[in-house]
Parts: C-alpha cells; sequence; structure tokens
C-alpha cells in the first residue's frame, strides 16, 4: 500500500487504467450500471434476524448481511410515498465519496485505496441497509419458511472479456471462476421435467389458466382466456419477424428505444392490445423486479425481449468524439482524486 502511495502520478495513472482507450461497448456497460441507483438517508433500519435467541448460530442474521430483505428496503419505499428526512450537518470530510455500494461502488472504493491514497477517508451511501448490491443472494421469510435467491455473482461465468483491472480486482478478492459449474446447474428444471410456464390469473383475464411452453405462448395458448384477437396479437409478438420501426435510422430507432418503456413502445408501434399488454406487463418482475411499463424498451431490447425485430440500436451508439470527450472527463477527474 505504501508503495502505491508513492508511485508517480504517470504510473498510478497507467495503473488505474487511463492510458488505455475505452471501448464504446466497455464505457456503455459502465454507465448501465448505475440505472436504478438512488440516494436515501442512512436511517434505513436491519430487518430482525430469522433466527432469534442468544444460543442460535446464523452468521447472514448476526452480520445483517442478507440482500434484499424485508427490513432493507421499507425506508425506499417510504421515501416514493412521500416521506422525507432532514439533513444533519456532521462537519465530516471524506476523500472520496462512493454513491451505490453494489460491486461497481466497492471496486471504486477498493481500487481508489489501493492506488491513489491508502489513507483516505472514503464514505459508501447506499439505498439498502447493507452492502454488495445485485452481487449477493436474496433472503425472504414466508410462513416462517426461509426463501434464498441468488443475486448477479452467478452471472459472472465469462472473465475472459474483462478488462484487466477487472480482473486483477477479482483475482486479489479470491474468486475462483473454475468453481462456477460447481454451483450453478444450468439443466436443473430440465432434469425434472420442468420447463417454462406462464400463469394467466382470473383478476386480470378472466379465468386462471396455466400455459405451459416458453412464455406461455406455445399449443396451450389456444386455451388461454385471451379473445382470439389477443391470441393473434401474441403470437406476432413472439414470431418476432415484424420491424416495427422500418424506415427509421439508427440514431431515430434509438432515440425511440430511450424515449419510451417498453409497454409503450410495444402499444405505440406494435399496436398491442391491453390483453396481450396485461400478459407482458409482470413479464421483467423475475429479473428487474419493475413491470413493462417501467422497463425502458432500450433495455428490453438489449436483453433480448420480443419486439425489436430489425433495430439494431448498437450501431454509432456513441460517436467517437463523444467516447473521447468521455474519456478525457475521467482522466481529469481521477489525475484530481489523486493529487
Amino acid at each position: 500500500m505504501e508503495n502505491a502511495r508513492k508511485l508517480p502520478r504517470v504510473d498510478r495513472d497507467r495503473r488505474l487504467g487511463l492510458d488505455r482507450a475505452i471501448s464504446r461497448r466497455d464505457f456503455l456497460n459502465g454507465i448501465s450500471v448505475a440505472i436504478g441507483a438512488s440516494l436515501l438517508p442512512a436511517c434505513a433500519k436491519t430487518g430482525e434476524p430469522i433466527v432469534e435467541g442468544p444460543s442460535a448460530y446464523y452468521p447472514p442474521a448476526e452480520t445483517g448481511m442478507r440482500g434484499s430483505h424485508s427490513g432493507s428496503f421499507e425506508v425506499a419505499h417510504a421515501t416514493v410515498q412521500g416521506q422525507r428526512w432532514a439533513a444533519v450537518k456532521t462537519d465530516e470530510h471524506y476523500d472520496l465519496v462512493v454513491v451505490g455500494a453494489g460491486i461497481s461502488g466497492l471496486s471504486a472504493a477498493y481500487i481508489y485505496r489501493r492506488d491513489v491514497n491508502p489513507n483516505g477517508r472514503i464514505l459508501i451511501l447506499d439505498n439498502h441497509d447493507d452492502f454488495g448490491g445485485h452481487a449477493k443472494r436474496n433472503e425472504f421469510t414466508l410462513d416462517d419458511r426461509t426463501f434464498i435467491g441468488y443475486g448477479g455473482t452467478m452471472l459472472m461465468d465469462a472473465p475472459n472479456s474483462y478488462p484487466a483491472s477487472a480482473k486483477q480486482v477479482i483475482r486479489e478478492l479470491g474468486i475462483d471462476f473454475d468453481r462456477h459449474s460447481e454451483s450453478y446447474h444450468e439443466y436443473l428444471f430440465a432434469s425434472h421435467g420442468a420447463g417454462r410456464v406462464s400463469f394467466f390469473d382470473k383478476e386480470t383475464f378472466g379465468a386462471d389458466y396455466l400455459a405451459t411452453g416458453e412464455h406461455g405462448f406455445s399449443e396451450s395458448v389456444d386455451d388461454t382466456p385471451l379473445s382470439g384477437s389477443a391470441k393473434t396479437e401474441l403470437e406476432r409478438l413472439f414470431a418476432d419477424e415484424e420491424d416495427y420501426l422500418a424506415g427509421m435510422t439508427t440514431a431515430e430507432r434509438r432515440a425511440v428505444l430511450e424515449s419510451h418503456r417498453w409497454r409503450d413502445y410495444l402499444e405505440r408501434f406494435a399496436g398491442l392490445g391491453e390483453e396481450v399488454l396485461a400478459f407482458v406487463q409482470k413479464w421483467p418482475h423475475g429479473v428487474w423486479a419493475i413491470g413493462a411499463d417501467a422497463l425502458p424498451a432500450r433495455m428490453a431490447w438489449s436483453e433480448g425481449y420480443p419486439g425489436f425485430a430489425g433495430t439494431d440500436a448498437s450501431s454509432n451508439a456513441m460517436t467517437e468524439s463523444a467516447i473521447e470527450e468521455a474519456h478525457r472527463a475521467i482522466h481529469s477527474l481521477m489525475t484530481e482524486a489523486a493529487r
């Protein structure tokens, strides 16, 4: 650490990667991490431990590190509902303030301490009462039963594409990618004869029905409580062969995707009716915990959701001059931080 602090500024810049060009893909991947970040007061109450009593041994409950669990997001919900808190001036001073305590925010703080200022004071802010973001598992309790869902760390399966700086941090953290296959069973559901299903609830569609098949579109869709026109629309959506933005330039297509939510896009440009829109509404819930009316169309496109046949919004996503300008801005900020 002491040697890192005494490195010449040029060497520090190189270790931080400031001498390397930023590819369009890396830049977009970097800025997309912050799509859901928000800053809330540090008054979120830690959830009650699942196991109580002096003799109980449950490390996650003792440390409070249980990801998104009951008790970790109530402040966020209260803020959305209009509750506010008064800021308290503490006269504290920090060398670095990081907003967002997910894997990117924690890495930023770690690299700053490692390469810039080993003795620096860092303030890390997050809208949960513990750190880790989507890289952690999530834990919930329902009817005295504990449910555990894995986080984003299980998707770290392509380290060869990572830049050298990211690989270095991963090595220092002791993450062993070779063990990925030991804990991830890619064909678990298929091995039990299970597959994808979609549930049509009575409150929304008039009758309860479980449709089997990819996204609910299979031969069983004929028996769903959808109207004939809605079934036709659903078939057209999942065939995903029609270019709904035909005649638009790449820039115009990108503008459409960046200014619409997925549901609005499907309604306005694909001409889908309320029944099919209600069907796709909960589609993003399992991954993003938001509905189609909140999911940006650009994200739906990048995730391979249907409705974007013929659309290439990635070409020229940023001009070379814009990339160079962003690179200079990042370099300037990091140089100031290193002084």
